[in-house]
């Protein structure tokens, strides 16, 4: 019998896009490998762009100074952003004869199908050569400001350029002062500094890295050790537009060793999170005017999951006035929205490869063919109209791009992993639950494991993505979910299913209400007995014994379905009305018999010796105990 490892053989490069960063263009290996292992897209819907279009745009603004080039890729995460800001890098940044450039342009090449339209990626980078590529990231600790000069500096570094490498200003002049410090005078600048917590190697590292505050410390202990007082004439702090028109002037254009600069920007919306509320527009604005005042020469490209303006002004609201207006101005200035779109079903098929020589062995097991027939019609049904936009409602090419293409996930999981929008969050460790990063740890757990269990297909089922994404899950379906958990009994001998059975349950119902599938009465058992991995009987069965249970909800309504009640709704609560109404009541033997014989008739018999009147049945109503009985306890006992 295969195991998942023998039916699925997993890209190699898979394992470094778990996680994919812009500081990888640091790490060779690492770099390369990601350039390798992306997938570029060609086509996507009207108010979307594909990955090409976003290069293509940014090719058109250094060919053309009259064009917009301030712009922002918008896209959920684990939709490949960081990705692509890396491939970005690599294709301005690198040589073009380079092994990541020269992968690119093959993948492109591939994307359209050899067609002409490639040719333009290829002539634009051969004429263009190299270009500065200043990568900044807004989950970095410290000020924008110190972000940017210190990465224009690293990205100076590497390329082979002539003459002074170093930024203007007072930085280099600072640093040899505070080196040739000695003796007397360098132990009277440690005491001054002391008072700051720290000593001048330390401040020769804050002027190194540009630290925001090195620039006032340096002239102030200049100052003290002066016999006279004054402070150095260093000239101003080196703004950001200044940083990037003086990158312009000395390398880039016609006889300069490089085509332009280009700024990439990623987790912009983790910088307007983390900083909008620490006065770092100005840093932002200096930065946007650099790019706007070097038309042709700069291009900037921020990555955000939504929107920046609608994220500011979520963060801000009631926040101070001034701060938030200052803000949203300032976003205004990135003009050009692209709404990146990614295919995710064929982004998960390139990571996951079934050899056809074992899959068709596979498939011919009678065990095997019925499961997955049925598993491809259930999930095409419920998303009938993803797969009618995308041209893969046919049975055949949804078994090809999803059902196949995408094993050992059920195609159910693969569906709601590419359309349901899960929300963003970061993990204690600082890592984003992502899509690829849900995939490769089920892969972790399986790759060992027979493909066919008791008989059953051994898949990611759809239920195991509430495991792994949690409260990253949209919060009001989240919240019901986990007070119908809470709702469920303890394993005992008066269970009918296992809480574990029923969680399951409960965990498909949570699915279907986050991708809003309408299936209803026999389709949505069918629907939730695939996400769960049972049959239909036993589904049916723990549906209705969860329902009796009050767990979830019965619509009977003319909707026919099971769902899970509103936060605001308590089942139990017209049960804990009555208990305590009828709480104080207490009926007795003799109690029973006077009710029965003042409110009850009895009941003619028909006999043939004499009249019904005389031999009629009197009608009590009893106890199954002798003995007395409070109410809420008498009615479950009557007989």
């Amino acid at each position: 019998m295969y195991t998942i490892g023998d039916l699925v053989k997993r890209d190699q490069q898979a394992e470094f896009r778990n996680d994919v960063q812009l500081s990888s263009y640091e790490d060779a290996n690492r770099n390369l490998a990601l350039v390798r292992s992306y997938l570029f897209t060609t086509v996507a819907p009207p108010g979307y762009v594909a990955s090409t279009s976003v290069l293509y745009s940014l090719m058109d603004s250094f060919l053309n100074d009259r064009l917009e080039n301030r712009f922002v890729v918008i896209a959920n995460y684990g939709h490949g952003k960081s990705h692509l800001a890396l491939v970005l890098a690599n294709y301005f940044g690198k040589s073009s004869k380079s092994d990541e450039v020269q992968t690119i342009l093959g993948k492109i090449n591939k994307a359209f199908s050899n067609s002409a339209t490639a040719l333009r990626y290829k002539e634009f980078k051969e004429n263009r050569g190299e270009f500065l590529v200043v990568r900044i990231r807004g989950d970095m600790a410290g000020s924008l400001r110190e972000q940017f000069l210190n990465s224009l500096e690293k990205a100076l570094g590497e390329h082979s350029l002539p003459g002074d490498l170093h930024l203007p200003g007072w930085y280099k002049k600072a640093e040899r002062y505070l080196e040739a410090l000695q003796g007397a005078e360098l132990q009277k600048a440690n005491a001054y500094l002391e008072q700051q917590e720290i000593d001048v190697p330390m401040l020769i590292q804050e002027v190194k890295l540009k630290r925001d505050r090195a620039y006032d410390l340096f002239v102030n202990l200049y100052a003290h050790l002066n016999e006279h007082g004054f402070k150095p004439d260093m000239g101003s702090e080196l703004s950001l537009n200044d940083a990037i028109c003086w990158a312009v002037r000395e390398f880039c254009g016609p006889g300069k060793p490089l085509g332009g600069i280009l700024i990439l920007f990623d987790e912009l919306n983790l910088y307007i999170t983390n900083y909008a509320q620490h006065s770092a527009a100005g840093n932002l604005q200096d930065m946007l005017n650099g790019v706007s005042n070097c038309q042709g020469k700069v291009a900037f490209l921020a990555f955000a999951q939504q929107d920046p303006i609608t994220i500011a002004k979520n963060i801000l609201a009631g926040g101070i006035a001034n701060q938030r207006d200052s803000l949203l101005k300032e976003l205004t200035r990135i003009p050009k929205q692209l709404v990146l779109y990614s295919l995710m079903e064929s982004v998960i098929s390139s990571y996951l490869n079934q050899p056809n020589d074992v899959w068709q062995r596979f498939v011919q097991d009678s065990a095997v063919s019925l499961p997955l027939s049925q598993a491809t019609n259930v999930a095409l049904d419920q998303f009938r109209d993803r797969y009618d936009k995308l041209g893969w409602s046919s049975i055949q090419k949804f078994q090809d791009h999803v059902t196949k293409g995408c094993f050992p996930l059920h195609p159910i999981t693969t569906a709601l992993l590419c359309s349901v929008q899960f929300q963003q969050s970061v993990t204690t460790a600082g890592t984003p639950r992502n899509i690829l990063g849900f995939i490769l740890e089920q892969l972790e757990k399986l790759t060992e494991q027979s493909v066919l269990i008791d008989k059953r297909i051994n898949w990611v089922l759809p239920i195991y993505l509430v495991d792994y994404f949690g409260e990253r899950l949209p919060a009001e379906h989240y919240q019901a979910y986990q007070q119908a958990i809470q709702r469920i009994k303890p394993d005992d001998e008066t269970c009918k299913f296992r809480s574990a059975e029923q969680a399951d349950v409960v965990k498909a119902l949570l699915l279907q209400e986050i991708a809003k599938l309408k299936a209803r009465d026999d389709d949505q058992i069918e629907l939730v007995a695939s996400m769960v991995g049972r049959s239909q009987s036993d589904t049916q069965k723990c549906l209705r014994y969860l329902s009796d249970s009050k767990v979830i909800a019965w619509n009977q309504d003319g909707r026919k379905s099971y769902g899970l009640w509103s936060t605001s709704f308590n089942p139990y609560k017209l049960d804990q009305i009555l208990e305590r109404k009828l709480g104080i009541v207490t009926l007795n033997w003799k109690d029973l018999v006077t009710f029965s014989q003042e409110q009850l008739k009895a009941t003619p018999v028909a006999v043939p010796w004499g009249h019904q009147q005389d031999w009629q049945a009197p009608e009590y109503i009893i106890n199954c105990e002798p003995t007395g009985h409070r109410l809420p306890n008498y009615r479950q006992d009557i007989v």
